[in-house]
């Protein structure tokens, strides 16, 4: 059968190359994060938008399962099974909060667990975290044996919590408002907001193994800060270091360290609600620069919160930026993250460009180097409303290529396969590049494409102009966002096409190129092969045009040759004497006498072998004008009622 060769015109975008496998020339990240409120149906939203702080698309919107709003006001987490993992405040039968997964590639969402109260704990308020064992783990504000709080444990394989601490209300703390940290010594270490020796809060940690609680230090308000509501964070000489939301002299909260050594509480900065801000709820942190960075919801020029830095080595605090209500947004209960670029990006729970009901909110990016913050989104109800107590995460976006067929042929399909990671945009268009016969990816070659978001399969086709070689490989790569994924890891082998071509000698057609499997074939029909012409060489029965199709039995690839035309000299029992044919040569017209009255046809070939006339005839004595034919040597090919075919030349003169 002929080979058809698709031919693709795409233009893609510009990437750069890199022929090693496994390697992103790029390292594409997302960012994704929740708000409270909004979406449709006002339960908060997840959202994504892209490093540089654009393209911005809502992914799900939340519905209530009980009496209240949602209010996912925790942030997310990926685990090691890439799936996204977060909790919700209320929802679930019981109305005491969920844990739910998200899977960014497909956006399939569900709900894992439901908290119950006394028995799992109920209102967690802070994300969770993946420890070496699988599991996550986590906080609750309310629920466990005395009703304030719970550290526990959820299996993402077969979607169980399980309580391990209840926290007592007293010196062992109460109502924990944010997340455990995983520290260097493998334990968990966490804060509550209140209990201890002076009710304003506790630090503790937890040992998976030994299944272990221990109540380490209490807050004091006037000597440390009190009411911690986010996380600790561990520095690289082991020290942690958090926030208070009150205590200290103005009692507008504290920035302290903490020594799992020791287990001593040390202040470091005092916030006092006027310049240098006040009551930060959020989690500090430590970005490539050394410094610790956090926001305060309160003070600041505008009195609606700073953002700040402390360096850990001098205790120097300094105060970035003073939010402003509108445009920038005020108010920012939750943390930073720093981006893959190097900018900081947070929320805003309220403020914006619109002043009223609309001030639901921003999203910013603050610029280290240039100390420049720069407002990348309003948040306006459809979109979100009302972050709080979170911060963003980033996740990579991939794509990884893999190959049915190591040894395609030119023009062939070659299928394939690819998975991605992270969400592609809805225009997005995945495309197959072809390397060189090197391997390298310097001008790659569009061989295939498929506009969809979804990982999923391509059947390109290798152009048949592609040389011949052994150290093909090939890629998929994207344009929303531009990703360019890996190769598929091992070479690929092009074959040639074996050359398709007959050589004629009167009836005897003979294919070119020895020592490969053939097959002829009747140009009037090429649904199926001439049966028993599988030789080089074939010798033709009647008069048409014909082509052969050579098979290369060591790489199995196949050509199919032109059609050649030609005129048989074989006749039936009617000897080609019995034909008459006069005058030869003739002028206007030639008259054919037929030895029988027998059906007919009669083709008028040119001396190029150009069919110029066909007719058909049952009488035995046929007048046929020939004086529209220029001068020349021509063939008269009279096919008879027993299928054979008898040939009369002629001369046409002027």
């Amino acid at each position: 059968m002929k080979t058809l060769v698709l031919v693709l015109m795409i233009v893609s975008a510009t990437l750069s190359a890199r022929g090693t496998s496994d390697s992103l020339v790029d390292e594409q990240k997302q960012l994704w994060g929740m708000t409270a409120l909004g979406g449709a149906n006002n339960d908060g939203v997840i959202y994504k938008i892209d490093r540089q702080g654009s393209k911005y698309v809502v992914k799900h919107s939340f519905v209530a399962q009980g009496p209240n709003n949602s209010r996912p006001n925790a942030s997310l987490v990926q685990a090691s099974n890439s799936k996204l993992y977060g909790v919700t405040y209320y929802g679930g039968v019981d109305d005491c909060g969920t844990i739910f997964e998200f899977d960014p590639p497909t956006g399939a969402f569900s709900v894992r667990a439901e908290f119950s109260g006394l028995e799992k704990g109920r209102y967690p308020n802070g994300n969770l975290v993946e420890a070496a064992d699988g599991n996550l783990y986590g906080l609750t504000a309310a629920g466990g044996d005395s009703d304030v709080g719970v550290i526990f444990r959820f299996n993402p394989t077969t979607g169980d919590i399980t309580k391990l601490f209840s926290f007592d209300a007293h010196l062992r703390g109460k109502t924990p408002m944010a997340a455990l940290l995983i520290a260097k010594d493998g334990k968990l270490y966490g804060m509550t907001s209140l209990g201890g020796t002076k009710d304003q809060g506790v630090i503790f940690s937890y040992d998976i193994a030994k299944n272990e609680e221990s109540t380490l230090a209490s807050f004091d308000e006037a000597v440390n800060g009190s009411n911690p509501y986010g996380s600790l964070v561990q520095a690289d000489d082991g020290m942690m270091y958090g926030l208070c939301y009150t205590g200290g002299t103005n009692n507008a909260g504290t920035l302290f360290q903490f020594n799992p050594t020791t287990a001593l509480i040390s202040k470091k900065i005092e916030f006092d609600n006027a310049d240098n801000g006040g009551n930060p709820t959020g989690t500090l942190f430590a970005a490539t620069d050394g410094l610790l960075y956090g926001v305060a919801q309160a003070g600041g020029s505008h009195s609606a919160g700073i953002l700040f830095s402390y360096d850990p080595v001098t205790s120097a605090f300094s105060k970035k930026v003073d939010f402003d209500e509108q445009p920038n947004g005020s108010v920012p209960l939750g943390s930073l993250v720093q981006n893959i670029d190097g900018l900081l990006f947070g929320m805003c729970s309220m403020g914006g460009k619109d002043s009223g009901p609309l001030s639901l909110g921003t999203l910013f990016t603050y610029d280290i180097g240039t100390n420049t913050l720069n407002t990348r989104l309003q948040f306006d109800g459809s979109n979100g409303a009302n972050p709080e107590y979170t911060n963003l995460i980033e996740i990579p976006v991939t794509i990884k290529t893999s190959t049915d067929a190591a040894s395609p042929c030119v023009g062939a399909m070659l299928h394939v396969s690819y998975t991605i990671a992270g969400a592609y945009d809805d225009d997005n268009v995945f495309s197959v590049q072809l390397s060189d016969a090197d391997g390298s990816f310097a001008n790659p070659v569009v061989i295939g494409s498929s506009s969809t978001s979804q990982a999923g399969s391509i059947d390109a086709t290798i152009p048949i102009s592609t040389p011949a070689g052994s150290h093909y490989r090939v890629r998929v790569v994207a344009t929303g966002p531009v990703v360019i994924g890996s190769d598929n890891g091992s070479d690929v082998v092009i074959n040639a096409l074996p050359e398709a071509s007959i050589t004629v000698s009167g009836d005897t057609l003979d294919a070119t190129l020895a020592g490969m499997a053939y097959a002829w074939y009747n140009c009037a029909s090429m649904t199926a092969p001439i049966s028993g012409a599988t030789n080089q060489r074939f010798i033709v029965a009647e008069s048409g045009d014909y082509a052969v199709q050579v098979t290369n039995p060591g790489t199995g690839c196949s050509a199919l040759s032109s059609c050649v035309n030609v005129i048989s000299s074989e006749v039936d029992n009617n000897s080609a004497n019995e034909w008459s044919l006069r005058p030869n040569p003739a002028r206007s017209v030639l008259t054919l006498v037929a030895p029988n009255d027998l059906p007919y046809s009669v083709d008028l070939i040119s001396a190029r072998g150009q069919e110029v006339v066909h007719m058909e005839s049952q009488t035995t004595q046929w007048s046929i004008p020939v004086d529209f034919l220029p001068a020349g040597v021509y063939a008269l090919v009279i096919h008879s009622s027993k299928g054979a075919s008898i040939v009369k030349t002629w001369v046409k003169v002027d």
